[in-house]
């Protein structure tokens, strides 16, 4: 079976858990993409939000 790791971008940025839908919505304008990773305290994979208007 295929892990998130093996097929995620290198270099790609986490929204952190404790951060607001406003933080991730901006980082995702910021960098121009239609969904992040949402990551724990021990910087692994829990979420992933993504921008729906953006299908």
């Amino acid at each position: 079976m295929t892990t998130a790791g093996e097929i995620m971008h290198v270099g790609t940025v986490c929204v952190q858990e404790a951060e607001t839908l406003d933080d991730a919505a901006r980082r995702m304008s910021e960098l121009d993409v239609g969904g992040l990773p949402i990551c724990g305290p021990d910087d692994r994979l829990h979420w992933i939000i993504t921008d729906l208007t953006s299908w």
